[in-house]
C-alpha cells in the first residue's frame, strides 16, 4: 500500500544512465531526494562519517612537497659542512 501523499518511488525503476533521459525536471528533482535518503539511510545502517574525506592527491602534494623540503634542507647542510 502507498501513501497517497507521497508519490511512486522512481529509483526502483532505474536500470541505467539511459533512464535518467526520459524523466521530467519534477522527476529528476524526486530521484535526487530519493538517492538523498537511500545514502543517509546506508551510511546509517553500516556507520561512517558524512563528513568528506582527505583526497590522496592532496596528501601526496603535501608529503612530495615535504620531502622536497627536507631534501634542499639536507643538501644545504651537507654544502655548509664540506665548505668549512
Amino acid at each position: 500500500m502507498s501513501d497517497p501523499q507521497r508519490p511512486e518511488p522512481i529509483l526502483p525503476r532505474i536500470d541505467g544512465p539511459q533512464d535518467l533521459h526520459a524523466l521530467g525536471d519534477a522527476e529528476l528533482t524526486q530521484l535526487a531526494q530519493e538517492v538523498r535518503e537511500h545514502i543517509i539511510d546506508t551510511v546509517g545502517e553500516i556507520g561512517g562519517t558524512r563528513r568528506p574525506t582527505r583526497s590522496s592527491g592532496t596528501s601526496a602534494t603535501r608529503h612530495t612537497r615535504t620531502r622536497s623540503s627536507r631534501a634542499a634542507a639536507t643538501s644545504s647542510r651537507r654544502s655548509a659542512s664540506t665548505e668549512g
